[in-house]
Parts: structure tokens; C-alpha cells; sequence
């Protein structure tokens, strides 16, 4: 899309469902007509799905208090009985019964037809109340994903005695993703004549019709804004703003990992023009005139990883660090074939966890360059 001049926004939507179906067939006689044919027994289907989406509404989330504590994932847990209640309604033989945590028969609170759509409702910020209760959502569930550019600051007549260039980029990418699932045999999963089942587990729930181990949400903000300047005088700068979330929820200790990435980096780069050097080789001056590249990279990144466990509502950090990353480059072209460089390269790592220590990497040198092609 280009709504305006030097504006451009690139919008792509993903759904993406992949499915194995399996049957195995026996000989036998059949009962109604005396004949032999083959039968299909135990038919399952296997696969996996993916979609985009928007889960923007809960990426800026800050943890409340040092103990980490997520609003959302306490919306998390509260729309389980909002979506409880919703699959019982549609039921026409629900008699209104309800466990002892006030779920409605059929319907616990750890059911996966339950937890997956009140996990997508709460990471998107959706109304439970109308969120889609299918486990495989259809296409039109899928919302787009995007990436905005503009480049028009430059023609700003007053910035434009200043800057060469100036590029401002935004993008936006998330996606929902079931790694697997299967279909249920027969034994658990035996459909009426209204497509609803009575079969239950050991926990009373009524088995869903697919065995899903788990759903995940990846989200990159990257960058969330990003400015790329070439100055009137060479000098290059670039200033980005990066953030990425990773969800993953596991069905068979109802745990929640989130991985957390927020980080800023800064560079700046600056070309000196016909820079005069003086080498002695073997006793002899040679005069050098070539360009000078200076190069200066910061960046500062905050990873945490955090268990949030469903049922005993803990939230626990397992690990993290915050790392400054600091590089200075100098290259000078000393021929078309040899190159020249210094470097100084620092990083810092703090823990936020208290089980590993702050550690401090340096990195100095020389590097020389020769290229042997014709």
C-alpha cells in the first residue's frame, strides 16, 4: 500500500494447516450381507497449524511488583469459566450441574477445549465472550501482519540541508502456532448425531476431539522504530528500538514459558576522505592516500524467561541478563588488495537471576587483509 507519497506498508496474513490422515483396513465378513469386504478401522488424522495474528494489545504488559505478576495471565485463568460456560450453553443437554470450582459439568477448568480459546482471547485481547472456540481456527481468523517505511523526511526542505537520507521503519510480525495435533479414536471421541460427544476422562471433562500437547505465540517488534540517517557529511547513524515475546503453553503441566527480548541499539559511521599515510618497508617511505572508515556500534539488550504455572498461580524468573554489546572499528584500504583494520569490542553481561554472575568479555586487535584473486 502507499497511501501517501514516500510512504510504503506492506501487509501479509498466514494460515497455514497441514493434515495427515491414516486408516487401517481389515478383512472380514460383513454381518449385514454375509460378504467379505474390507473395513476401515481406527481412522486419525494427524497435523499441525499456524496463523498470524495480533497479540499487540498485550506486548507492552510491564510485570507489576518484584514477584513478576502478569495482568494478562491472570485474565488468562479468568476467562477459563467465561469460556466454560459458553461451551455448556451450546450443549441442549446441559442440565446446569457444576464441579466443585463452579465449572460447569463436562467442562473442568484444565480442559483443553477450555484453555485455548481463553489463552488466544487473553494474548489478543479479545472479548472471551465472543472469542472463536474452535481449537483449529477457520481462515478468516487470520489478521494481517505488516511492515511501514517512509523516506520522505529528507524532502523536507529545511532537513534536507542536513540529511542525505532518512528512512523510518516500523514492523509487526506474530504468529499463532499449534506444533501438532491428533484426532481422538473412537473409545474417546464418538460424536452423536448432533457432533456433540459424552465420553469423559478420568478428571470428568468431555473428551475434545483433538490431543493437543501444547499452542505458542511468537511476536517480533522488529524493529519498533528505526531511524537510519546519512548526514550531508557522510556521517551514517542509526538508532533502533527492538522487542520480541515468545509464548509457549504446555497442556501437560499447564505451564507457560515467556521469553521476553527488549533491546536498543545505536551506531554511528563516518568516512574520512583521502586520509595521507607514511609506511617504512624495508627501508623504504611509501605515501598512502586512501579513505578512512570509522564505525561505533552500542547496544543494550534485557532477556527474561518466566514459568508461570496455571494451577498454583506462581510466577517464577529462570533466567536472564541484561547485556551491553560496545564495538569501534577503523578500516583503512592500504590497496585494492590489502585492507587494514583496528577493533575494540567489549560486552557486558548482568544476570537477573541470582544463579549466575556478571561476566565481562574484551576483544582487541589487528586484522589484516589480502586478497589473492585476479
Amino acid at each position: 500500500l502507499h497511501p501517501v507519497r514516500y510512504l510504503k506498508i506492506d501487509l501479509s496474513m498466514l494460515h497455514n494447516s497441514s493434515e495427515n490422515q491414516t486408516k487401517y483396513y481389515r478383512y472380514g465378513i460383513d454381518p449385514a450381507t454375509g460378504e467379505g469386504t474390507f473395513r476401515a478401522l481406527n481412522p486419525s488424522m494427524t497435523g499441525s497449524f499456524s496463523m498470524s495474528t495480533v497479540t499487540i494489545k498485550s506486548a507492552f504488559e510491564k510485570f507489576k511488583s518484584e514477584n513478576y505478576v502478569s495482568e494478562t495471565f491472570a485474565r488468562f485463568s479468568e476467562n477459563r469459566l467465561i469460556i466454560a460456560q459458553r461451551l455448556a450453553n451450546e450443549r441442549p443437554d446441559y442440565d446446569g450441574t457444576v464441579d466443585e470450582d463452579g465449572y460447569p459439568s463436562g467442562f473442568g477448568r484444565t480442559a483443553e477445549d477450555i484453555l485455548i480459546p481463553a489463552f488466544f482471547a487473553a494474548y489478543t485481547g479479545q472479548d472471551p465472550n465472543k472469542v472463536n472456540l474452535s481449537t483449529i481456527p477457520g481462515l478468516w481468523s487470520a489478521l494481517p501482519n505488516w511492515q511501514v517505511v517512509y523516506d520522505g523526511l529528507s524532502k523536507i526542505p529545511k532537513l534536507k540541508k542536513v540529511f542525505r537520507s532518512v528512512s523510518l521503519k516500523h514492523s509487526y510480525r506474530s504468529t499463532y502456532n499449534i506444533g501438532s495435533f491428533q484426532t481422538r479414536l473412537i473409545n474417546e471421541y464418538d460424536p452423536d448425531e448432533n457432533g456433540l460427544n459424552h465420553i469423559r476422562d478420568e478428571l470428568n471433562n468431555i473428551y475434545s476431539r483433538y490431543v493437543v500437547n501444547g499452542i505458542s505465540i511468537s511476536e517480533q517488534l522488529s524493529p519498533l522504530i528505526s531511524f537510519d540517517m546519512m548526514l550531508v557529511n557522510s556521517l551514517t547513524a542509526k538508532v533502533e528500538i527492538r522487542k520480541t515475546r515468545n509464548l509457549t503453553m504446555s497442556f501437560s503441566n499447564n505451564q507457560l514459558t515467556e521469553v521476553k527480548n527488549n533491546e536498543l541499539i545505536i551506531g554511528a559511521g563516518y568516512r574520512f576522505k583521502d586520509v595521507a599515510l607514511t609506511i617504512s618497508v624495508g627501508g623504504r617511505k611509501r605515501d598512502l592516500k586512501s579513505d578512512l572508515n570509522l564505525r561505533f556500534d552500542f547496544s543494550a539488550r534485557k532477556q527474561i524467561t518466566m514459568i508461570r504455572k496455571l494451577e498454583e498461580a506462581q510466577d517464577q524468573p529462570t533466567s536472564g541478563n541484561i547485556q551491553y554489546t560496545f564495538k569501534l572499528s577503523a578500516d583503512y584500504v592500504l590497496s585494492n588488495r590489502f585492507n587494514v583494520s583496528l577493533f575494540y569490542d567489549q560486552s557486558i553481561n548482568n544476570p537477573i537471576v541470582g544463579t549466575s554472575f556478571k561476566t565481562v568479555n574484551a576483544k582487541v586487535g589487528l586484522m589484516l587483509r589480502f586478497t589473492l584473486a585476479t
